[in-house]
């Protein structure tokens, strides 16, 4: 999790099994006009993990498609979700709709169509009001990286900054010998992980306990200070096939987390409002991008190993395009030591980097 060292249009790949033909584009339009109902006031309020705050939404409206838009200030920050009518079937709603709500785009035709249908037909949302936010990351400031993950980091050309980053990756396990009661392991994709020294960072993923916990996230730092840490509301169990994205829409200055559990079909996004930190955060879009597993500051979890593919970004001169990971000219294999400085001390998870079919294993190796 913590480093301390979208017009949006976003792509995925997503349910590599199922729909082999590549990414997806959905085309994120303006946002509606909306009703002064308040449909959120009426749902059930959200049961936190023993630790997290709940944290309310400030107030929710109807859009002209239906869809209800639920408004957050978290740590000061404005943000929204949205969530589908009830009944809303995404296998009958126009192209305009599936692209407005970050949803696959319906292929044309064949097997794939089928696929299609089949899945997005068990999409669930998580219908509660509120979110449960992670005190232990409560809006502090930190002095200095941490430098204790490892993976991936790709950094920006001359031409190009990252204004996205994604992936798909299999939830992993805890592995005999776990080391110790404290152990953990976080693995999320990322932007600005190893930036300036304003720290801005942004990032999804998921984290494993030894305990057998785990739990979904997103979370972000500007200038120096942590802002959202937020727990999703829904269910991660190990070998969980997730996927997971980060991008940025310099139309409304939104920066956009997403966490999708391919597996239960449960799905969770989030608009965080930048606008108020612009031009203090430093470099938006972000001087390098990151997919990574990571110890925190507890013993590294015997994880076995993560298995990430379809490892994708996307630059600020090319948008909306998503590219390869791979043919990325400066990349980065960091592996975890003891002494967090990536050489030297015990080695305790290294990685494969990214191959030519934009997968990457990283492997733990010690405590």
């Amino acid at each position: 999790m913590k480093s301390e060292n979208r017009a949006r249009i976003v792509t995925w790949r997503l349910w590599p099994a199922v729909l082999m033909a590549g990414s997806i584009l959905l085309v994120r339009l303006p946002a509606a006009a909306a009703s002064t109902v308040d449909p959120a006031a009426g749902m059930p309020v959200a049961s936190c993990a023993s630790g997290d705050e709940l944290q309310l939404p400030v107030s929710s409206t109807v859009e002209d498609d239906g869809w209800i838009r639920v408004n957050y200030e978290i740590d000061g920050v404005k943000g929204y979700q949205e969530l589908p009518p009830i009944g809303f079937v995404p296998s009958s709603a126009t192209d305009t709709i599936l692209a407005r709500h970050h949803l696959p785009v319906r292929p044309a035709a064949g097997s794939d169509l089928a696929a299609w249908t089949s899945k997005v037909s068990g999409l669930w949302w998580n219908r509660s009001r509120g979110l449960c936010k992670d005190p232990i990351n409560k809006y502090t400031s930190y002095a200095a990286y941490n430098q204790i993950w490892g993976g991936v980091e790709v950094r920006s050309q001359p031409a190009y900054l990252f204004r996205g980053v994604e992936a798909n990756f299999r939830q992993p396990q805890i592995v005999n010998g776990y080391c110790q009661s404290q152990a953990t392991v976080s693995s999320w994709v990322g932007l600005g992980g190893d930036t300036n020294s304003l720290q801005d960072f942004f990032q999804t993923g998921t984290g494993i306990w030894a305990n057998g916990s785990i739990r979904a996230w997103y979370e972000a730092e500007v200038n120096g200070q942590y802002y959202d840490a937020v727990n999703w509301p829904f269910t991660v169990s190990p070998n969980d096939s997730m996927f997971a994205q980060v991008s940025y829409s310099s139309v409304n200055f939104t920066m956009y987390f997403l966490e999708w559990n391919d597996t239960t079909n449960q799905f969770a996004d989030y608009n965080m409002d930048v606008s108020g930190f612009l031009p203090a955060i430093g470099t938006i879009p972000e001087v390098s991008a990151e997919w990574i597993d990571e110890r925190r500051s507890a013993p590294l979890l015997n994880y076995g190993a993560t298995h990430w593919s379809a490892m994708k970004v996307q630059h600020s001169n090319s948008y909306p395009t998503w590219t390869n990971a791979y043919p990325e000219p400066t990349k980065w294999n960091i592996s975890i030591t003891t002494n967090g400085l990536g050489s030297g001390g015990t080695t305790e998870s290294t990685t494969s980097g990214i191959t030519s079919s934009n997968t990457m294993s990283n492997t733990w190796k010690a405590c």
